[in-house]
């Protein structure tokens, strides 16, 4: 009969048998080891590889690779652009390609995907903003002619970046001169008025930590400055559209329209004068198609100065204004022919006839130029209503 001492010592106990395997392990551990070990003769041919992997595969492998290279750099130069325009000292393609060691068409490439995914009145802003941290502000003409729009267009995004940066003075030329590091020839400039005051700042730089003392003016609001930097609160307010009174457009296309009704019914009457007073038949169909040309030719090229957006540069605004003027001196100079002889016909004296052509064709200039003038501020009823 087994004990309960025979139980419980009878037979190895846990940690027994744990020592065991231990010292099993340890005996055969050089016979395991070389069960993993095979010895290949010097003139043994490796194996193929697997013929499920080609070379079409091994190739494609490496431009997936390639292309994840190339796809970081790239964001990455995006992400360093930003952050030189944030810091005040935006890079120029070449500046930005160099710290790549790239060629500087990429870097302005890398630039231009960031207008196209930021826009244009966002990279408008940027670029503002980045012309302010070099010392060379950009006027709302410049910065349009960049962008190939309006002089509007571009005192609107000047106004949009001053209102975002929420800066309540005005910088001065002489602050610039000051923060940028430019000469002034020894000599202080005076402040833009009496009320101005200067202090200095002191800042740490970004590579040794020394403080860099900075001259500020801080210029209030009601400081007289420079015609292309307006003010915050004129920032406010050009920011947003001003509506124009009730009906004015209205009123400016009756006027045109009016004048332009009066033109042209005289000029047809001025080919029936013949007939009316006796020296002729009545007149074809072509004459009176040809007294009409002038006067709707003066129309037209209203409309298309006022509706087509034109591009920036001289050589466009000669085109615009240069023959819209050629149509509007000659059809002036022939319709006021027509005019003058049929008021002249009526009776009226040679007074009368020398001002009465002028009265329409000026309801049709003034009415044309409101016009004109309603189409570049950008601010009439029917915009709002499309927007």
């Amino acid at each position: 009969m087994t004990t309960t001492n025979e139980l419980s010592f009878g037979s190895p106990t846990g940690t027994q048998m744990d020592d065991q395997a231990e010292q099993f392990v340890d005996q055969h551990e050089v016979e395991v080891d070389q069960l993993y070990v095979v010895e290949r003769p010097d003139d043994e041919v490796p194996p193929a590889p697997s013929p499920d992997v080609t070379d079409a595969d091994t190739a494609s492998l490496a431009a997936i690779e390639d292309d994840a290279a190339l796809a970081e750099p790239e964001q990455h130069a995006r992400s360093a652009w930003l952050l030189s325009v944030d810091g005040g000292t935006p890079w120029t393609g070449a500046a930005l390609a160099e710290r790549f060691g790239k060629p500087a068409g990429w870097g302005w490439a890398r630039i231009a995907e960031v207008y196209e995914a930021r826009g244009p009145r966002e990279f408008a802003r940027i670029v503002w903003q980045a012309s302010v941290a070099a010392g060379t502000p950009l006027t709302g003409r410049e910065l349009a002619e960049v962008f190939r729009r309006s002089e509007r267009w571009g005192r609107d995004r000047i106004a949009e970046a001053r209102q975002a940066s929420g800066d309540g003075t005005t910088e001065t030329a002489t602050a610039r001169r000051s923060r940028t590091g430019k000469p002034t020839n020894g000599k202080p400039r005076p402040a833009a008025n009496g009320n101005a005051h200067r202090h200095t700042t002191e800042q740490p730089t970004e590579d040794s930590g020394t403080p860099d003392t900075v001259a500020v003016e801080q210029v209030p609001h009601d400081a007289p400055t420079r015609r292309d930097e307006p003010t915050t609160d004129t920032a406010a307010t050009t920011a947003k559209d001003v509506p124009l009174p009730g009906g004015a457009r209205l009123v400016a296309w009756a006027g045109f329209l009016f004048g332009t009704a009066i033109s042209v019914a005289a000029n047809v009457l001025y080919a029936w004068l013949p007939t009316l007073s006796g020296r002729a038949g009545p007149p074809g169909l072509a004459p009176q198609i040809g007294a009409a040309v002038w006067p709707i030719a003066l129309v037209i090229s209203v409309e298309v100065l006022s509706r087509v957006a034109w591009r920036p540069g001289w050589a466009w605004q000669l085109a615009r204004y240069g023959g819209a003027g050629v149509v509007a001196l000659g059809a002036a100079v022939i319709s006021y022919g027509h005019l003058s002889g049929v008021l002249t016909h009526w009776g009226y004296g040679t007074t009368g006839a020398a001002v009465g052509p002028l009265v329409v064709d000026g309801l049709m200039t003034i009415s044309g130029f409101a016009l004109l003038a309603m189409s570049h501020s950008g601010t009439t009823s029917g915009k709002e209503a499309g927007r």
